[in-house]
């Protein structure tokens, strides 16, 4: 990953890949106790009212893409 922000969180790589993987033809979309059991090692019981690890998780790896995409969009963008 080219952002610092996704690339130097093990939590984030993880994320994302297991996202990717789940995006491909055939695969079903996640679902978020899914994700806190594959991803985050949670057990069965996993609740999202209770733990919000999968929602911090994801908002963190959205602002990191955010923050990559405005940076490469402005390295690629012309100055006059």
């Amino acid at each position: 990953m080219g952002s610092e922000a996704l690339s130097n969180s093990a939590t984030n790589r993880r994320l994302l890949a297991y996202l990717v993987q789940r995006s491909l033809p055939g695969a079903d979309g996640p679902k978020e106790a899914e994700i806190a059991i594959e991803v985050f090692g949670r057990d069965a019981s996993f609740t999202g009212g209770e733990d919000s690890v999968v929602r911090v998780s994801m908002r963190g790896l959205r602002q990191g893409a955010r923050s990559c995409s405005t940076r490469v969009w402005r390295s690629s963008t012309p100055r006059a």
